[in-house]
């Protein structure tokens, strides 16, 4: 999904909501590429918001702040 996203839709950028606990799921989300954000918003402050760019040649993570 994330690559059709990327690829099909031309999103600039997907996010993840993750919450602190759960570690599984934070270790999915870096090996996918995604990096933390500690400036996006958050609808539940337990949640962890991990950011998912296209690849390393278009804007990074700093682009979105």
């Amino acid at each position: 999904m994330r690559d059709y996203a990327f690829e099909i839709l031309e999103v600039p950028t997907l996010v993840s909501y993750i919450d602190q606990k759960n570690l599984r799921s934070i270790a999915l989300a870096e090996r996918m590429g995604a990096v933390l954000d500690p400036q996006a918003d958050s609808y539940d402050p337990m949640d962890l918001v991990y950011r998912h760019v296209p690849d390393s040649s278009g804007p990074g993570l700093e682009a979105y702040a």
